[in-house]
């Protein structure tokens, strides 16, 4: 029915829709419970002249006048009563009769017994009674014009509760609506591509605050264009260096400017393998973005697995013109861990320090157990990272300005890729200066018998 009716509208209806159904069901109960009420003063007021007649007759009677002895002679003397009583008993005669003291009938010619008995009393007995049934159609004129103006003063109210509903609804709709218009308008841009567009967030409801969710979500959708521009133009960098590298070396060979001998081709196996690395590095970033690395958690020695892992960086450090210092403790220090992906992580930390740190420069890698946790902390000689620069050290790509830079061939890559397996495994890395001048990388795990 409303497929094709405008949000606006629907409110607008539903709100009236809904005013109407209220506006029905008070004029309904307004009239029954108005039609019991006047049904009841209706009563009372056929009750109130009979029993006034009742007592005049008690009056009438003790001062030794005969009661009626049949039914035309109560008949007589209900037509000559005056005012309303004499009105009332003319218009309903077989509503009103006269019985004795033992009620047996004196003028009753209803089949039933009637509604309401009262006392004709003498001062000292009761010589007889007047029953009563009163009649249930509402005969009185006043009475039925009174109920006709309650009707219509009702159906005026309800008519003006209607059209008051509607205009509240609309102009319900329409505040309601208008930020509504305006968020479709900007999820539209936002699927543009304009992630520039911005709604105003004044209002204090919960309109307001999805409104500022919308604008978190443009600035989050704008950074992120951002950095996959700058992140792309990096990429481009990074791959083009190797290749350039790699091009030119073999048309050298090719020209017989270089000659193809063992130090060339270790020349070129070392830029092939740089590439390798930065393809290797940017395809486990994009697995684990996706959530799609594999991990196989056990039970692991955190001081047997840095024990190994550094046995084969040895001579890559020695060949560096750096110290490696290994600083072991005497008892286990096992966690739950994927071992390959753990020892992935150590790696990416001698790697780091391997291609940032001078040489002559001194690396040290400790293991130690504080507050449940485990750390791995490696520690290098200067040069160091400016304080403001440390933590985006795990933005993919990043590399500070100065002697940690891009000259050192890294693709600023591995620490990125570290975060994202010390968050799988729980864990948290953090970067601060290091005592030995430079910087100290730490990895925190649960023990494994506070992991969980």
């Amino acid at each position: 029915m409303f497929s094709n009716t405008g949000l606006r509208t629907r409110l607008a209806l539903a709100f009236a829709g809904f005013a109407l159904l209220i506006v029905v069901a008070m004029t309904v109960a307004s009239q029954i419970a108005f039609r019991a009420d006047f049904r009841d003063y209706f009563r009372d007021r056929q009750l109130q002249p009979v029993a006034a007649l009742a007592e005049r007759l008690g009056e009438h009677y003790a001062r030794g006048v005969p009661m009626p002895g049949d039914a035309s002679q109560w008949q007589t003397l209900l037509n000559q009563l005056p005012g309303p009583l004499g009105r009332m008993a003319s218009r309903m005669p077989d509503a009103i009769g006269l019985f004795k003291a033992d009620r047996a009938p004196i003028a009753w010619s209803a089949d039933e017994p009637p509604e309401h008995w009262f006392p004709i009393k003498t001062r000292a007995e009761t010589v007889g009674w007047i029953g009563f049934t009163p009649i249930e159609r509402f005969g009185d004129r006043l009475a039925q014009r009174f109920q006709q103006r309650q009707l219509i003063t009702t159906l005026g109210i309800a008519a003006a509760l209607l059209l008051a509903a509607g205009l509240l609804g609309a102009l319900i709709a329409r505040n309601l609506l208008r930020p509504v218009s305006r968020l479709r308008t900007g999820t539209r841009a936002l699927a543009a591509g304009d992630y520039r567009y911005r709604l105003p967030a004044m209002r204090g409801d919960e309109l307001g605050e999805l409104a500022r969710d919308f604008n978190r979500l443009a600035d989050a959708l704008e950074r992120n264009q951002q950095i996959r521009q700058s992140m792309t133009a990096d990429i481009s960098h990074e791959l083009r260096t190797p290749i350039s590298t790699l091009r030119a070396e073999l048309e050298a060979m090719e020209d017989g400017i270089r000659p193809v001998d063992p130090a060339a081709i270790t020349r070129l196996q070392a830029q092939a393998a740089q590439l390798q690395r930065l393809v290797d590095d940017l395809y486990q970033l994009s697995l684990a973005d996706a959530g799609a690395l594999d991990y196989h958690f056990e039970s692991v020695d955190l001081r047997d697995l840095l024990q190994a892992t550094i046995e084969r960086w040895g001579q890559r450090f020695s060949d560096a013109g750096l110290a490696l210092d290994l600083r072991l403790g005497m008892q286990a220090v096992p966690v739950q861990a994927d071992r390959t992906r753990l020892a992935q992580a150590i790696d990416n930390l001698m790697e780091n320090a391997l291609r940032y740190t001078d040489s002559p420069g001194r690396v040290e890698a400790t293991v130690d157990t504080r507050g449940g946790n485990a750390m791995l902390q490696v520690d290098d000689t200067p040069p160091g990272v400016a304080e403001a620069d440390r933590a985006r050290l795990f933005t993919r790509l990043y590399r500070p300005e100065g002697s940690r830079s891009r000259e050192s061939g890294g693709a600023g890559l591995g620490l990125a890729l570290v975060e994202r397996i010390m968050t799988a495994h729980h864990g948290t890395i953090d970067v601060t200066e290091s005592a030995l001048g430079g910087l100290r990388l730490r990895i925190t795990l649960p023990l494994e018998a506070t992991a969980g």
